[in-house]
């Protein structure tokens, strides 16, 4: 490399660092008084796994259970839902499909199927299912039961991209006769993929978390050429850019979503890991942010997200796994973060709310987040006063009720049959 050259890579480097900085110091511009606005109670047979926002549809979003249903939301219609059995075991991550106009989306579940599924009619086509001959009594056991956890798509490649729970990536083509791309064994054998993100602007980039303690930045044109790791950690071929060692676990990692030139994960050490700029990854982390999110068995594990709409790319949307005392009431807030300073910017807290938040997803458009919690959905605006002095509600009217408290907001109990049949059993119980 010349003199020259170098001097302007330098000076090029330099100037990034001082943007970097220079941003930092400003403010995040995010609302810091939430409420929820509006919430589909029971939604869900099970708890809520994944969510997901309709490209182009405001007031749509999707959400996924433990049970392998999905179900379509609108929140500002409140009561407006439709659900779907789509899986035989947990729906794990949900993305749309280029050029289907908002109409066609895929779903990764434990079944170990992988699914393309219209939203309105609710048919579905599979296009990967790694247990064809379902499962078999006395042979099919946790070790050859193959599932399916993580999944992007790459809307430029028009490839999908899914993490199985053996450590492997699985590329297919929802266009071609033969689906299966190709097969790549990226992380530690046995160890599930918990998560996979195709880069935002370089479409060849993706970045995989897992149970194996690693995340790792690979470039998906050489996924092929990809050679095994002679010390069984995975890949360590001409692929992988990037292996980035973690303590304990990590439930996922995603770049930033306009530039695609920062990288956070979120690994249950309690700690969400920020890296800046990809130019220096193979470095350890520019920021750790210490937040309680470690889990037990029984809860859909927590990730941070990206807001999308901060153009500075800092904001952090997160739930707490800790409760905190307010006014007496045990509540699990949600946290928004700066991630250039790691402090905490606003916390999302409802009375009627008390139950843990582990699945959080910010509007790519609007200022609205929202949250699944248990079997229901709840949607978060920044908060309005009105001349009282209280939260006010701006959802629309309908087949809805407005629960007391400090904070109402308008619901629709989506399982009101079972709440009024449990009601009549414990009635029965106080007569006898």
């Amino acid at each position: 490399m010349s003199t020259q050259t170098a001097t302007q890579s330098a000076s090029v480097q330099l100037l990034f660092c001082c943007v970097v900085r220079s941003t930092s110091r400003i403010p995040v511009q995010a609302p810091t008084q939430w409420q929820v606005d509006t919430a589909v109670l029971r939604l869900h047979s099970r708890r809520c796994t994944c969510l997901e926002f309709h490209p182009t549809r405001d007031n749509i979003v999707l959400s996924g259970d433990k049970k392998g249903q999905v179900a379509i939301w609108d929140h500002a219609k409140v009561y407006d839902r439709t659900v779907y059995n789509l899986n035989k075991a947990l729906t794990n991550n949900l993305r749309f499909l280029p050029g289907s106009d908002g109409m066609q989306c895929c779903s990764a579940s434990s079944d170990g199927t992988l699914k393309s599924f219209d939203i309105e009619s609710g048919c579905d086509m599979e296009l990967l299912n790694l247990n064809p001959d379902g499962w078999i009594e006395g042979k099919s056991n946790e070790r050859n039961w193959r599932m399916l956890y993580g999944m992007d798509v790459s809307w430029h490649r028009n490839l999908i991209l899914a993490g199985d729970s053996h450590g492997i990536i699985h590329a297919v083509d929802p266009r071609a006769n033969k689906a299966i791309v190709g097969n790549y064994q990226l992380h530690k054998k046995g160890n599930k993929v918990n998560s996979v993100h195709v880069n935002p602007v370089d479409s060849n980039l993706m970045v995989t978390s897992s149970n194996d303690w690693t995340v790792r930045l690979n470039d998906v044109r050489m996924l092929s050429a990809a050679a095994p790791d002679t010390k069984g950690k995975g890949v360590a071929g001409v692929s992988e850019l990037a292996c980035l060692d973690h303590p304990r676990l990590v439930n996922a990692a995603y770049f930033s979503p306009q530039s695609g030139s920062k990288l956070m994960s979120t690994c249950i050490d309690n700690r969400v890991r920020v890296w800046d700029y990809l130019h220096s990854i193979d470095k350890p982390c520019d920021r750790e942010i210490v937040h309680s999110h470690d889990f037990n068995r029984y809860l859909t594990p927590f990730r941070a997200e990206w807001d999308p709409k901060d153009p500075h790319e800092r904001l952090l949307v997160v739930g707490r796994y800790i409760s905190e005392d307010f006014g007496g009431v045990a509540l699990h807030p949600i946290d928004l973060l700066d991630a250039s300073t790691g402090k905490q910017v606003a916390q999302l807290t409802d009375p009627n709310l008390v139950t843990i938040c582990p699945v959080n997803k910010p509007h790519p458009r609007q200022d609205i987040i929202i949250s699944g919690s248990s079997r229901s959905l709840y949607a978060w605006k920044p908060a309005a006063r009105d001349n009282g002095g209280g939260a006010t509600s701006s959802a629309a009217s309908g087949d809805t009720s407005v629960l007391a408290g400090s904070a109402n907001y308008v619901f629709f109990d989506a399982d009101e049959a079972a709440n009024q049949k449990q009601q009549k059993k414990k009635g029965k119980g106080k007569q006898e």
